[in-house]
């Protein structure tokens, strides 16, 4: 089949799926979820139609002194999440502390899919209690790691339970 052939292979160069050799038109079938009962030119239509999968965002970069965050590719609304979890502090009598606090700011990107804003840690997340005396960290201490990541509501394909396709995630370690 000549034209099932040039829909497969249009199918793999718009990334719509990998690499794959199906055993029959069948099991190509069931990989694209096309319902019983199909005919070839049914097939070959559902092949022209699929898209490639949701490209998530990409996080660029945050400025420690102007505690500005950039990223492009996101559509309309895009929710940064900052995360300490694998952060320690140590408290003043040399205890450990697990930081395992988390904040969310959003932001709007143009229609280009880009987006600038400040995510200040000491404004955004909540306080750390260090020790049964009282003491506190508001913000983040040297030796954490904060951990940035972003989703703008689109859902992950590859999620069975239909989460928000997650941007990487940026690590800047507190200095």
């Amino acid at each position: 089949m000549p034209s099932l052939r040039k829909a497969i292979s249009g199918a793999r160069q718009r990334g719509v799926f990998p690499a794959f050799s199906p055993g029959s038109t069948r099991d190509l079938a069931r990989k694209i979820s096309l319902p019983k009962p199909f005919s070839g030119r049914n097939l070959i239509n559902a092949l022209d139609r699929l898209s490639p999968p949701a490209q998530a965002g990409v996080l660029l970069n945050y400025d420690v002194k102007t505690k500005t965050i950039t990223g492009r590719g996101f559509e309309h609304t895009v929710h940064v999440r900052l995360s300490m979890f694998g952060s320690t502090v140590i408290n003043e009598f040399g205890g450990a502390v697990d930081d395992h606090r988390e904040a969310f700011v959003t932001f709007t990107s143009n229609a280009s899919g880009d987006f600038s804003g400040v995510f200040d840690p000491t404004d955004r997340l909540q306080v750390l209690p260090l020790d049964d005396f009282g003491g506190f960290l508001a913000g983040v201490a040297p030796g954490e790691t904060m951990h940035f990541s972003a989703n703008d509501e689109r859902q992950d394909p590859s999620d069975p339970s239909h989460g928000p396709l997650w941007s990487n995630t940026l690590a800047i370690p507190v200095v």
